[in-house]
């Protein structure tokens, strides 16, 4: 009789990367607020009102082709 094959072992899982995160049903990820530091990087400092692009709140064409 022929010896039997030896059943192949499932390895175990390896963990995984995203074992780390909440994932879920939906497929969204839930970071905790460490990992999404780790991600992103420290917040970007707040920028002072006066280095903020001017951005007119009026159509400035407009009030330009109508001249004085």
């Amino acid at each position: 009789t022929k010896p039997r094959p030896k059943r192949i072992r499932k390895p175990k899982r390896q963990p995984s990367f995203m074992d780390q995160y909440k994932i879920n049903p939906d497929g969204s990820i839930d970071f905790t607020q460490e990992q999404l530091h780790e991600i992103l990087g420290p917040p970007p400092p707040p920028v002072p009102p006066w280095h903020q692009p001017f951005v007119p709140s009026f159509n400035v064409k407009k009030l330009w082709r109508k001249g004085p």
